[in-house]
């Protein structure tokens, strides 16, 4: 099952992906109109840049959290089959048996 705490990591990340796209299109936008220093307009992508990174190593983290939930999903089910028939095996040997006290099968 996924936590709640990695929905809330994605709902984050879609929305710092957002702001940086709104952030990127101010600036190609402002692009023809320079009035920022060009070492300024370097310093906001460097660190649009730097975010965008840490968005990817977020999202790689993610993606890694969904492919172990997904072997464990798997695990379980296969767990979960051993169980049940390892249940119906035993139910068949005991109504074989024919103890008292066990109900036996109405056909």
């Amino acid at each position: 099952m996924i936590s709640e705490s990695d929905v809330n990591r994605v709902r984050r990340l879609q929305a710092d992906i957002s702001a940086l796209n709104a952030t990127i299109e101010e600036m190609n936008n402002a692009e023809s109109e320079v009035s920022e220093a060009y070492s300024v307009l370097q310093e906001r992508l460097e660190n649009l840049q730097s975010t965008l990174k840490d968005i990817e190593d977020d999202q790689i983290g993610v993606s890694e959290r969904l492919v172990q939930i997904e072997k464990d999903d798997i695990n379980a089910r296969q767990k979960a089959n051993v169980y049940v028939n390892r249940l119906h095996t035993i139910k068949r040997y005991m109504e074989k048996r024919n103890l008292p006290g066990i109900p036996q099968k109405n056909s």
